[in-house]
């Protein structure tokens, strides 16, 4: 390093010259945290190479971008594959699919596995999926209005009732 000490002083009658100072070390110390530029640019990659490299880079984010959606996908279809079979398993209609599996997303979404939360469905909801057989008892054949007996005898008079039917017109004889 070529530096004439002398120009710097500020005190005019110190005699230092440039004998008397360690010009490697106070360099160090001066450049101590800073890279020189020289040591920067031979690390440095050309504009041209950092041009195709940002290029590949965005090709390879936007495969993979794609790529995790078109899993995302498929995984979305098998686990809708795999609730529709075990519905079915538990002998749950097509129609009633899409009302089950909502129920499965918001009822039981803390269930893991879906054959629990389909058996949980089955025992909660039993009577709206599988409606048990008729046991209403039928209609007893009782007398009519007009005393026959049988809700469909045809030879009864049917009471036509109207603003103007009097009262002595319904009473039963």
């Amino acid at each position: 390093m070529n530096i004439d000490i002398t120009k710097y002083l500020k005190n005019k009658d110190v005699k230092i010259k440039n004998e008397d100072l360690d010009f490697d070390a106070l360099e160090k110390d001066v450049y101590k945290g800073y890279v020189k530029e020289q040591d920067a640019t031979k690390d440095m990659v050309k504009k041209s190479d950092f041009d195709t490299l940002s290029t590949k880079y965005a090709e390879l984010e936007t495969n993979y971008n794609n790529t995790i959606k078109t899993l995302d996908d498929t995984n979305g279809k098998l686990s809708k594959v795999s609730l529709e079979k075990t519905m079915i398993s538990k002998g749950f209609k097509e129609d009633q699919f899409e009302k089950v599996s909502k129920m499965r997303s918001s009822l039981y979404a803390d269930e893991k596995d879906d054959l629990n939360a389909i058996d949980k469905i089955v025992t909660d909801f039993k009577g709206t999926f599988f409606p048990e057989a008729n046991t209403k008892t039928p209609v007893p054949n009782e007398p009519g209005f007009n005393g026959t007996a049988g809700a469909n005898n045809n030879n009864a008079v049917d009471i036509k009732i109207t603003r103007d039917t009097s009262l002595k017109n319904l009473v039963i004889k």
